[in-house]
């Protein structure tokens, strides 16, 4: 008999995204954390009633809201019993399940390869001859010459190898004419949200390819600056992240003859709230004292005649009513998006993050640009050194889905600097 008189409530976070499966629209709500390990499908006329899980209204009250759409109070028990079974409710044994995993995770040394078998191969063999294949299909002749410029920076897509192969590949082939960097400022999107703006592990990373060192040392610079407890307390949000791991083939590929370089692994969080308040990042005390610390390893590394490689994996824009626009995308809209995609990379390439605010600003992210912490971070950081980078855009691209009207845009592209830099730090 269920309690006619609980409150529902969904945890959080959830990814919850329109889908088809076998041919029948529905909506799929998946848990990033892995506390309900399968996904749960759900339809679209039913969507609207969960909605509406939030802890505040016990079931007789949600029975007479779904009431006058013909949704029963048997339908009303069943989805509940339903999400429970699943652990897609608040409930005690759901938080339960939630800490044994958030302990587990913290009890390990080293963060697994969670998308190996999934978004990419397992097996160190396939894994290689699948990087290979991509690397032969994207190679240009007219990339620079790595004895030329020193590339201190790098921008590569998250999207999957699927949509984003050939625009991964122009990433690698400018790396793959570079020198092995000491330590990889290896820099993405915190899809999971999360309260703070910054999110550090001391875990190394695990890859079919071979084992990533995380570098203790940078991480204890960084983390000191910003507070430990806000550094590492959500390092949870590593467990799953892709756009960290998706690098990583990548740069395993690029480094095996040479030894694995030691990485400082960073997920960055929203920076919407800046946008809404019209307030620039660098006005907020934990992003300029981040910034300032990368500054300040930036600069650590220069004094020691090291090299520093900043490598953000990131996309672009996120279009279309699959994200939740209102209207269908179409050729005008996508070459609008285009358009203002380039004007973006251009305040991005030409090391300007104030301008990429305000580009941002503009519309208060209108195209969801999910790179844009990432990017303006790594940006202040080299401005806070006192290094002027100009960039260069290998590729951009839309992977667009008529059918579900879903369109993402992504990007590869490079900073080398321009002068040598002079330490602002002591402004």
């Amino acid at each position: 008999m269920i309690d006619r008189m609980r409150a529902p409530k969904l945890r959080w976070p959830l990814d919850i995204q329109p889908s088809e499966v076998r041919g029948v629209k529905c909506y799929t709500l998946r848990d990033p954390l892995g506390v309900a390990e399968e996904p749960a499908l759900v339809p679209p006329e039913l969507m609207g009633l969960i909605a509406f899980f939030d802890g505040t209204r016990p079931i007789v009250e949600l029975e007479e809201l779904a009431r006058p759409h013909g949704i029963t109070s048997e339908i009303i028990a069943q989805i509940v019993a339903d999400l429970d079974a699943m652990y897609f409710l608040e409930t005690p044994l759901a938080r339960e399940r939630e800490g044994k995993i958030l302990a587990d995770y913290a009890g390990l040394k080293v963060r697994p390869a969670a998308l190996a078998g999934r978004a990419y191969a397992s097996d160190p063999l396939a894994l290689k001859q699948h990087i290979r294949s991509i690397i032969s299909e994207t190679v240009d002749e007219n990339f620079l010459d790595a004895e030329e410029k020193a590339i201190i920076g790098m921008i590569s897509p998250h999207i999957d190898y699927h949509r984003g192969w050939q625009t991964y590949g122009s990433a690698f082939n400018i790396l793959d004419r570079t020198p092995k960097p000491d330590l990889i400022v290896l820099m993405g999107t915190a899809h999971q949200g999360g309260v703070g703006p910054y999110f550090l592990t001391p875990k190394d990373f695990d890859s079919p390819l071979g084992l990533f060192p995380t570098d203790q040392d940078a991480l204890s610079l960084i983390s000191s600056r910003i507070g430990f407890d806000l550094a590492f307390r959500e390092e949870i949000l590593h467990r799953t992240e892709h756009s960290l791991e998706l690098q990583l083939p990548f740069l395993a590929h690029r480094y095996s003859g040479e030894g694995l370089p030691s990485i400082l692994p960073v997920i960055v969080g929203s920076f919407h709230h800046f946008l809404e308040q019209r307030r620039s990042p660098a006005t907020d005390p934990i992003v300029h004292q981040f910034t300032s610390a990368l500054a300040e390893l930036i600069e650590q590394f220069e004094r020691n005649g090291q090299r520093i490689l900043f490598y953000a994996g990131v996309d672009l824009a996120h279009v279309g009513q699959y994200f939740g626009d209102h209207n269908r995308m179409c050729d005008t809209a996508l070459s609008e998006t285009e358009e203002r995609d380039h004007e973006l990379l251009e305040a991005v390439l030409s090391g300007d993050e104030e301008q990429l605010f305000l580009h941002m600003a503009q519309d208060c992210d209108q195209r969801r640009i999910c790179g844009f912490p990432t990017l303006y971070t790594i940006l202040r950081a080299y401005r806070l050194a006192g290094i002027r980078v100009r960039g260069e855009l290998l590729e951009y691209r839309q992977a667009s889905d008529p059918e579900s009207d879903c369109t993402v845009s992504f990007a590869s592209a490079y900073w080398t600097r321009l002068d040598e830099p002079e330490n602002l730090l002591a402004d």
